[in-house]
């Protein structure tokens, strides 16, 4: 039995108000958290918009890339040697050295030696930057240039 004065369902709605209160407090938390760590994280995604210029070593790589087979390599830009050495294709990555050079913008010339005998000899033009690809067929023994201004993707 109820006692008189006593009534079921103030009490049910004084709890039902109290939860429903804590869940509005909660979410108030949460957004006021997220607004925070917006506030906080925005920041470190703002990109600069002053363009600045690429270091002299950004501005060129040159890539040794296919076939070569413990090959003794030299590679010269501007009458100055920048590698020398006995490389081999990886059979993964496809490519046996990249070879950051440091040049100014403008025309270069370059010369890729291969196994002593052969030698390809050609000119080049860095506006921004540029990337050479140096392949080597052993059998026709010839050496091919690739130029591209996006890096080499190696799988």
């Amino acid at each position: 039995m109820v006692p008189d004065g006593f009534h079921v369902l103030p009490i049910y709605h004084r709890i039902r108000r109290h939860r429903m209160s804590f869940t509005i407090l909660r979410s108030i938390i949460h957004i006021v958290v997220l607004f925070l760590l917006v506030l906080l994280l925005q920041p470190a995604c703002n990109k600069s918009t002053e363009v600045l210029p690429p270091a002299l070593a950004d501005l060129c790589q040159i890539h040794l890339q296919s076939w070569f087979s413990h090959t003794p390599v030299k590679v010269i830009v501007d009458n100055s040697q920048v590698f020398s050495d006995t490389i081999a294709t990886g059979s993964i990555l496809a490519f046996a050295a990249i070879i950051p050079v440091q040049v100014s913008q403008g025309t270069h010339g370059l010369i890729v030696t291969a196994a002593d005998l052969v030698s390809n000899d050609t000119t080049f033009t860095i506006n921004d930057t540029l990337y050479i690809g140096v392949n080597y067929d052993e059998v026709t023994s010839n050496i091919r240039y690739v130029f591209q201004d996006r890096p080499f993707y190696y799988r």
